[in-house]
C-alpha cells in the first residue's frame, strides 16, 4: 500500500483447492520375490535391471545392491551408526541417499559404492523419500511439500505444494 510517501507491505496466503477428489489407483501382484524381514526399507529403486536398497534405524542403516530373484545381498555398505538412512535414487551413474533428521545426504558411485560427497538440505524438515525424472531429484521431507533439487548444485530450488480436494 501506497500513502503519502510511505510504503506498507501486506501478504496474503491464498489457497486454491481443486473441486475434484484425487483419483484413487489400484494394484495387481503379478509377482513375488524373497527379502530379509529384518530390513527395514527405506528407499528402493530399480536401475538397469538392478535393485537397490537403503536401510534405516540408526546403527543399522546400509545402502545395498541385491539380486531381486533369490534376495542374495550383492553389496552391503553399513552407514555411520549416527545416521538413520532414508530414501535413495539413482540418476547418471549415481546413488543419492537421504538421512533422516540429519539434514545430510550422501552420493555414491553406483558401481563402487565408493562415497563421493554429501550434501546438506537447508530449507526442507527432514530427509524422507527420493525420485527422479531424469533430469531432476524430487524429494519428500514428512510434510505437504515434495521438493526440487537440482542434481549438479544439490539445492532445493523450489517445491511442489500437494493438495486434494479438501485440505493442503
Amino acid at each position: 500500500l501506497f500513502k503519502e510517501n510511505k510504503f506498507r507491505e501486506n501478504s496474503v496466503n491464498i489457497n486454491v483447492l481443486s473441486k475434484f477428489a484425487p483419483k484413487l489407483f489400484t494394484y495387481r501382484i503379478i509377482n513375488e520375490y524373497p527379502h530379509n524381514i529384518n530390513s527395514y526399507t527405506q528407499g528402493l529403486e530399480f536401475y538397469d535391471n538392478r535393485l537397490f536398497e537403503s536401510t534405516g534405524l540408526r546403527g543399522k542403516s546400509a545402502l545395498k545392491e541385491i539380486e531381486f530373484k533369490s534376495g542374495k545381498v550383492i553389496r552391503d555398505l553399513p552407514i555411520d551408526d549416527a545416521y538413520f538412512a532414508e530414501g535413495i535414487t539413482l540418476l547418471d551413474e549415481k546413488i543419492y541417499q537421504l538421512t533422516w533428521q540429519s539434514k545430510i545426504g550422501f552420493i555414491y558411485d553406483l558401481e563402487s559404492f565408493q562415497l563421493i560427497d554429501a550434501f546438506q538440505y537447508k530449507k526442507s524438515v527432514e530427509g524422507w523419500g527420493l525420485c527422479n525424472d531424469g533430469n531432476l531429484i524430487y524429494k519428500s521431507d514428512g510434510t505437504s511439500k515434495i521438493w526440487i533439487i537440482e542434481p549438479d548444485t544439490l539445492e532445493e530450488i523450489d517445491y511442489i505444494q500437494v493438495t486434494t480436494n479438501k485440505s493442503i
